[in-house]
């Protein structure tokens, strides 16, 4: 390993090989995340995220998807900004409304935190939906809300 590879740290070995040193180059993440929760509010599903610092966080952008592996679909249309300035070891609460989610189905987020340089940090999923437990076929059925966290 080479210095010139980004590599960095230091290894020693017995005085027959040779000794070399490593450079390791550790960029920190545009925001750090303290929770990330998707739960069914009516008719739309409400995403809440916190964060404990935002380290030159530029925004978020949110992807919804149907299955943890199924294509992934972007929620908002321009970047979700941050609410506290540029380089601030503070974190804040948001929050994001999918109205667009169907009754019945259950679904998978991932919050992307996009930093000043360009680079993102992807986290989650969290999963939330809504579904219909039938009680008698035929009279009625009953909603019955399903929350799932995953990490």
């Amino acid at each position: 390993p080479r210095a010139e590879d980004g590599i960095a740290g230091s290894s020693s070995h017995p005085v027959t090989e040779p000794q070399w040193n490593y450079f390791y180059t550790v960029d920190p993440t545009a925001a750090d995340l303290f929770g990330l929760a998707a739960t069914w509010a009516g008719e739309t599903i409400q995403l809440r995220w916190q964060t404990a610092n935002e380290i030159d966080n530029l925004g978020f952008n949110l992807y919804r998807a149907e299955s943890l592996i199924g294509p992934r679909l972007k929620l908002n249309d321009a970047l979700i900004p941050s609410r506290v300035p540029p380089g601030s070891a503070l974190g804040t609460e948001y929050e994001y409304y999918d109205a667009s989610a169907a009754w019945g189905m259950v679904y998978y987020y991932w919050l992307e935190a996009v930093d000043i340089y360009g680079h993102s940090d992807f986290y989650g999923p969290v999963s939330a939906g809504m579904a219909t437990l039938v009680i008698d076929p035929g009279l009625w059925s009953l909603p019955v809300e399903m929350i799932g966290v995953t990490e």
